[in-house]
């Protein structure tokens, strides 16, 4: 494969007017399609670039209202780049002032100029001068260049996506991927910066790697959720699944988004947590029982964890987490099998904070089922089984422990919710149970927290609320806690 570049980017707003007016009305771009979300219905999702959705000038979002702020951070594309025509900075300098908007000018960067500058939910944008000769922009870089509510001479419009910053720890992985699987060609190196391009002619075949030790980001509000890239047609795109699976990376199968078919899947991050995490394991690096991926990795003691990841997870995120709260226990680690824009899930939403509760149900049943089967094959004992999740993990957790569906030794719920609103009336005696929230978290707020502490309580379970001065992450806090909780609990 040689790809064109980049297809699309798509993040993640707040408020939508305030997206919709910001990207519209300020950088003038065309609203190209107002949709909803299709993995997840009670939300819009903006389509917004050229006048006839160009690949290469679109950048979409899915408003989220009043979810929390994500984080910039490494394993992210930290910057979304806009190019614009030589001579136009002064106008948008001017332009960005007058709607209150502070831009910061960047000279250098492979010889280009750019502003950068924040939208209203923090998203990084910048906007980027493309060398070229006005002319040819006037004929138009991209067939129809967007003139969206912003009434200028094409001279200075935005004409598409450049090159995008990618923020990871280990540039040489992924620029392995982009060149060997993705076809792009590595064309120039700035300090900590390397630029890669594809076959396409545009600003838009461009991606840059910036090396970064920063901590992993956050996934919400403010950041990007996806970066998409262009295939040629589907014999292709089949072709570049078959390599990433060849890989070992976790890649869904092809899904038809109406104006599109796509695949998903997670590149360094997903290829680091695994060799990090199979370092002493002998086992395959993944396998498949009911329809579930999974890892399952033996310890040298009779406990076994079962890690449940948060949305956007999969088998591989939580094993150095379960490996440093019990370095000897066993450790079963499926990946949730909804998709919700790629993104792996143990259940189904509505929106966000509201659940599917009739799928809630389904798929703890499904995923007891599982876990009661990998115990027969791995032979491990369910008595000993304790439960570690992370959010939309710890949910499906918490559901299966008030449906009764497996004799839990002991939970460890990070930032979980109240999964179900009428559980059925049980006992869960001799079940330990640890709560760690966020005491400035939007979403698993301190009234989520301890409703499901009341709960697990009325039940009989022996439940225990630490609140971390954090927000929905997890933290280092977090694991020191669940680490000293678990060897000086009843179930130790």
């Amino acid at each position: 494969m040689r790809s064109a570049g980049i297809h699309h980017i798509t993040a993640i707003a707040g408020d939508p007017q305030l997206n919709l007016d910001f990207y519209t009305e300020t950088l003038g771009l065309r609203l190209v399609k107002r949709t909803v979300n299709f993995d997840d219905p009670g939300s819009y999702h903006f389509y917004f670039g050229d006048n006839i959705g160009s690949p290469g000038t679109i950048i979409t979002f899915f408003p989220w209202p009043g979810a929390r702020r994500g984080a910039r951070g490494s394993g992210q594309v930290t910057t979304v780049s806009f190019a614009v025509p030589p001579n136009s900075i002064a106008f948008w300098k001017e332009r960005l002032h007058a709607n209150h908007v502070i831009a910061e000018e960047i000279g250098g960067r492979f010889g280009n100029v750019a502003l950068r500058f924040l939208d209203p939910d923090g998203l990084q944008l910048e906007l980027v001068v493309i060398p070229g000769n006005i002319e040819e922009f006037r004929r138009g870089t991209f067939k129809a260049p967007s003139p969206g509510s912003l009434e200028v001479a094409r001279d200075v419009r935005i004409v598409g996506l450049a090159p995008p910053t990618l923020e990871v720890r280990k540039p040489e992985k992924t620029g392995q991927l982009l060149a060997e699987i993705l076809g792009f060609e590595f064309v120039a190196e700035e300090n900590n910066r390397r630029r890669f391009r594809g076959s396409g002619s545009s600003a838009s075949s461009e991606i840059d790697l910036l090396s970064s030790e920063a901590g992993f980001g956050q996934i919400a509000v403010g950041t990007v959720h996806h970066i998409a890239f262009r295939a040629a047609d589907d014999e292709e795109q089949l072709g570049v699944r078959e390599q990433l699976v060849a890989r070992g990376l976790n890649v869904t199968p092809v899904i038809d988004r109406q104006y599109f078919h796509s695949i998903y899947f997670r590149g360094a991050k997903a290829q680091r947590d695994r060799a990090r995490a199979s370092h002493n394991s002998s086992s395959p690096l993944g396998r498949l029982m009911n329809d579930f991926a999974y890892r399952f990795i033996p310890g040298t003691g009779d406990r076994t964890l079962l890690l449940l990841h948060g949305t956007g997870g999969n088998e591989n995120d939580l094993l150095p987490l379960g490996r440093a709260i019990d370095p000897e226990a066993s450790l079963l680690s499926p990946r949730g099998k909804v998709l919700e824009n790629g993104a792996a899930r143990f259940f189904r939403r509505l929106a966000e904070g509201v659940f599917d509760e009739k799928d809630v149900v389904a798929r703890a049943h499904e995923l007891a089922n599982f876990v009661s089967a990998a115990a027969k094959k791995h032979g491990f004992d369910l008595n000993t089984l304790v439960a570690i999740g992370y959010s939309n993990g710890a949910n499906i957790a918490s559901a299966m422990m008030l449906l009764g569906l497996l004799k839990f030794r002991g939970a460890i719920l990070f930032r979980p919710m109240v999964p179900l609103s009428r559980p059925p009336d049980i006992t869960l005696g001799n079940c330990a149970v640890l709560i760690c929230g966020g005491r400035f978290d939007p979403i698993a707020t301190a009234q989520e927290v301890n409703a499901l502490a009341e709960l697990l309580r009325d039940r009989k379970a022996d439940v225990e609320v630490r609140m971390q001065e954090s927000g929905h992450e997890l933290t280092d806090v977090d694991v020191e806690t669940a680490r000293d909780w678990l060897a000086a609990s009843a179930i130790a």
